[in-house]
């Protein structure tokens, strides 16, 4: 993920409820422990702060340079959006559409129109 597209992610974050904070913990968390999941503590490090600020990121992730962080983030942003669209799938009444609707669903809703465009 660029780095231009961060403060998409941090949005995103930042645009979660609590439930589906919570969600996403449970959803990421079902396999390996927390502790060993490091898009998970970058998750933590989004959702704490106020103004996004990547250099104090990058300094509390100490065994991840910035190649990796790019990787991270890019991993954390599609596990964030298969966690909504698990939690929004029931919601839907339309099953021929489906699919496409979902993928835009959870940014739409948040008003994240330009990322909803193209979610992947």
């Amino acid at each position: 993920m660029p780095i231009s597209q961060s403060d998409q992610l941090f949005n995103l974050v930042k645009s979660l409820t609590k439930a589906e904070k919570r969600n996403f913990t449970f959803y990421s968390t079902r396999i390996q422990d927390a502790d060993t999941l490091k898009y998970i503590h970058l998750f933590e490090l989004l959702d704490k702060q106020k103004v996004l600020d990547e250099n104090q990121i990058l300094a509390k992730l100490k065994d991840v340079d910035k190649t990796q962080y790019s990787n991270l983030k890019r991993h954390l942003y599609k596990q964030l959006m298969v966690s909504l669209r698990m939690i929004h799938i029931k919601k839907d009444r339309h099953p021929s559409t489906r699919i496409p609707r979902l993928r835009r669903y959870p940014l739409w809703k948040r008003t994240l129109y330009p990322k909803s465009k193209n979610p992947r």
